[in-house]
């Protein structure tokens, strides 16, 4: 066991995922008892891609203290991660409610689109926390609910921004209040809540957008047509993903949902799985994929893109189209493109002061530091403007350039451009995405759930005067190139 163990993390430490994988699956098939190593073993077949490999470690764990609720909502966590939703809430039916499971039960009803009983579950958690914890149930709560100035949920939030509590937590309680102004029409206030909470989080985890622009114009330089035309040929013919790109809040989960409306589409997400797929690159740079081509493998891009169909496969089973819609993949899809000749893209365009508002007014989880300010938005934003310009000049006609504003105006138009893009039949479904009883697990997931509208364009005429820093970096940002 124990040389099991060694073999797989110098497997994964040496980024061989396959031999990994392979180590991964002799430990959970052997029935080892390794106590409390299951976890780690779970998050490292996370880290690898492994859905079902994880599944099975996180579940070894729970089986050996079924009554232990702290591995049970765990398990109920890894399964939501997982998109399996209603898998998740069943595994939490019979655990007695506590605020950990009311938070996560009432997130998970969200994802699904219940929100009456999401409301029921983040508010019983959220009255019963200390306001440090609970801010972050009011959080979630505030993308499924409409507030008025009665509302006593919004005076407890009110309450909240003025309460001492770390900084992160205040953060979030600033978000929360803001939101609940917008829902009030009252932008003015709602704008000075989400610049102190974005003020916050730019001290605790501040933005390396330089470094970021300075690896894009490092792609665009050196990542082209030539360099394409260089690299070996891949045998992976599979048209399976379909691909959505664009910058947060631009429209890539609308989408993402009229595509899963499809009878021949079997899910989506934002997946991050290429990334794992291609793990033996060090980085994405130019350089790094030239020296893997170089290693003397007859096809490395088809092996990277048919280890991300096997992960594709874990996730959703074996049959269907994939929507993937992971953030950033315009920084990979020279290689997205070489590894999986046949794929199609989308790539969502939309006015960028609209996407800037969305974004500064969004909480999001993780790895999003640009969002903490107007003028590292806009930096972001004339990044991704630059990476669509270059991979349409070298991509042609795989890559469709799809408009927010032309999708929700002219949907049904929108829709069979998009469905001819990437050749699937029309469905009445597709015309009527908000009807799908599907998990959403982004910010987009109340929006989703509505039907197709305008009322979010020019959202940013709210704001006056506010959003000259961003175009301001954004134009600054266009000329440095």
């Amino acid at each position: 066991m124990d040389a099991e163990l060694r073999s797989l993390m110098a497997a994964f430490e040496g980024r061989r995922r396959r031999d990994a994988a392979a180590a991964l699956r002799r430990l959970v098939e052997s029935g080892a008892p390794l106590g409390p190593r299951w976890p780690a073993l779970a998050r490292l077949g996370m880290a690898i891609g492994e859905a079902q490999l994880a599944i099975a470690a996180s579940g070894a764990w729970v089986r050996l203290e079924p009554a232990d609720r702290s591995r049970r909502v765990a398990h109920a966590a890894l399964l939501a991660q997982l998109g399996k939703v209603e898998d998740a809430i069943e595994s939490l039916r019979a655990l007695p409610l506590n605020p950990e499971v009311d938070h996560l039960l009432g997130a998970l009803h969200a994802q699904i689109g219940d929100a009456p009983t999401a409301l029921e579950h983040l508010r019983r958690a959220a009255l019963r926390l200390p306001p440090a914890q609970a801010v972050w149930t009011w959080l979630a709560a505030v993308d499924i609910k409409r507030f008025t100035d009665v509302d006593e949920d919004y005076r407890r939030i009110e309450a909240l921004t003025r309460t001492p509590m770390p900084d992160a937590s205040q953060s979030a309680a600033h978000y929360a209040l803001g939101k609940a102004l917008l829902d009030q029409g009252d932008t003015a206030k709602a704008y000075a809540h989400y610049a102190k909470g974005a003020a916050i989080m730019a001290r605790l985890e501040p933005d390396d957008g330089r470094a970021q622009s300075q690896f894009v114009d490092a792609l665009i330089a050196g990542f082209d047509g030539a360099l394409l035309g260089r690299l070996k040929s891949s045998t992976c013919d599979s048209r399976r993903p379909i691909f959505v790109l664009g910058p947060p809040r631009s429209g890539t989960t609308l989408v993402e949902q009229i595509l899963t409306s499809h009878s021949a589409v079997a899910g989506g997400a934002e997946l991050s799985l290429f990334s794992v797929a291609a793990m033996a690159l060090p980085d994405f740079s130019p350089a790094a994929v030239e020296r893997h081509d170089a290693r003397g493998d007859p096809d490395p891009w088809g092996e990277i893109g048919r280890d991300y169909l096997h992960l594709l496969d874990q996730r959703f089973g074996a049959t269907g189209h994939v929507v993937d819609k992971t953030l950033n993949h315009g920084r990979v899809l020279g290689l997205l493109a070489k590894a999986l000749p046949a794929a199609r893209f989308v790539w969502l365009d939309r006015d960028i002061g609209d996407v800037a508002w969305s974004c500064f007014r969004t909480r999001f989880a993780t790895g999003m530091a640009w969002t903490w300010s107007l003028e590292s938005i806009g930096r972001y934003l004339g990044d991704e403007a630059l990476l669509r310009k270059h991979w349409a000049s070298i991509l042609g006609d795989r890559l469709l350039i799809l408009r927010y504003e032309d999708l929700v105006s002219a949907p049904e138009a929108s829709t069979r451009l998009l469905l001819a893009h990437v050749g699937l039949a029309e469905e009445p479904s597709v015309f009527t995405p908000h009807l799908q009883q599907r998990a959403v697990q982004t910010a987009s997931v109340s929006q989703v759930r509505q039907p197709i509208h305008r009322n979010a364009i020019g959202s940013a005429k709210a704001l006056p005067g506010r959003l000259e820093a961003m175009y301001a970096a954004y134009e600054r940002r266009l000329s440095e190139v």
